[in-house]
């Protein structure tokens, strides 16, 4: 974007540029400073979404309320289970 900025620069400061010279100039400048916003746009949608994605990992993640060593493990990944199911309860 810097380059085409100076070669618009350059191309206004010449007289012998043309007026489609000098607006295909002032058109590529444009055209870079809008592309270059349109991803800074995707940038901050990737931040947020990101973001979003930590927050849902965060959501699934059990975590006992309580400090400890897990000796047994009475499920595996996928299975359904009941608070019955585990072979003890609640006393």
């Amino acid at each position: 974007m810097e380059e085409a900025k100076r070669n618009q620069v350059r191309i206004n400061n010449n007289s012998y540029s043309s007026e489609a010279e000098r607006t295909g100039a002032a058109t590529r400048v444009q055209s870079l400073a809008a592309n270059l916003q349109s991803a800074v746009a995707e940038i901050e949608v990737a931040k947020l979404q990101s973001q979003s994605q930590r927050e849902r990992l965060d959501d699934h993640t059990i975590r006992a309320p309580f400090s400890g060593v897990v000796t047994v493990k009475n499920a595996q990944p996928g299975e359904i289970v009941a608070p019955t199911s585990a072979g003890g309860g609640f006393t």
